[in-house]
């Protein structure tokens, strides 16, 4: 089972558990890191990969194009972590007006971006937008071609300490930037153990992380680009929901995940970031969480 992700803080404990080798070797999961979301959305769309984390907003769009696909995993919700950083001399998103600001063209950044306009009573035609890859936002603005980056960990610390101003954060919108890991229908129906092992290996990661914080960040800052402290700093920016919470978000008549994705649903149908809604009862699936919970 090939699992996508991008460098992230909170798809730490996929690779933490695969790094202390929590996985089920009969599981054969193999995770694959891309530079971009972008390019974890096309791996997928293509075949490449079986499962992702993605956010909520890129599942639903993804689940357009891939509707077999569900969502067995809460990862974490960004309180902070997703932000607009601009250059020193800004001091707001109102000081945006007529600049240029760099986004990765997916659901994500398109929504922060219209999320965080939108606190300033912007819209996107009062900004120069410039579709800019994940993994160039820090040269991007570090070297002035854009005046405001729409971006997250771990580019937030490094862009922070390089001196980037802070204009934005995803805490002004709390619970609606939310981590899923989404796998294709396909593998639960031929490989449910395999999801369970990888599911069970978070939580086993997750509980690691908190126990013994001084070794897993410093694993964590090897693969993020980071320092202990940063990659502490960063986690604190999120909420990693434990198997209690998640029972809570993806079990149930309806489960609790369920309106949230029907409410950023209809602002991303606002903002035409999808076509329509698909279909929730199915993309939701909290049978592994149930097994794993027995």
């Amino acid at each position: 089972m090939r699992v996508g992700t991008i460098p992230f803080p909170g798809y730490n404990t996929l690779h933490l558990a695969d790094d202390l080798q929590f996985y089920d070797p009969a599981a054969q999961v193999r995770l694959i890191e891309f530079s971009s979301t972008t390019q974890v959305l096309r791996a997928f769309r293509n075949g490449m990969i079986e499962a992702a984390g993605l956010t909520l907003d890129e599942a639903l769009e993804l689940a357009e194009d891939v509707p077999d696909i569900r969502i067995v995993l809460v990862l974490d919700v960004s309180n902070g972590a997703d932000v607009v950083l601009g250059r020193p001399g800004l001091t707001g998103m109102a000081d945006l007006r007529g600049r240029r600001i760099g986004y990765e063209n997916t659901a994500l950044g398109a929504f922060v971006l219209a999320r965080s306009l939108e606190t300033a009573g912007l819209k996107p035609a009062d900004v120069t937008l410039v579709a800019v890859p994940f993994d160039e936002h820090e040269k991007i603005l570090n070297r002035g071609t854009v005046d405001a980056i729409v971006t997250f960990e771990p580019n937030r610390s490094r862009l922070l300490a390089a001196g980037a101003k802070g204009l934005w954060s995803s805490a002004e919108i709390p619970g609606e930037i939310i981590d899923v890991l989404v796998v294709h229908r396909t593998v639960l129906e031929n490989n449910p153990r395999g999801v369970e092992a990888l599911v069970r290996g978070h939580f086993q990661a997750l509980d690691y992380q908190q126990q013994s914080p001084t070794d897993a960040d410093r694993r964590s800052g090897v693969r993020l680009n980071l320092i202990p402290a940063q990659v502490r700093a960063a986690l604190q920016l999120l909420t990693l929901p434990d198997l209690a919470e998640n029972r809570r978000l993806l079990l149930g008549s309806p489960p609790v995940l369920r309106p949230q994705a029907e409410r950023l649903g209809a602002v991303m149908l606002q903002h035409q970031l999808l076509r329509q809604l698909p279909p929730l009862d199915s993309l939701i699936d909290g049978g592994p969480l149930q097994r794993l919970a027995r």
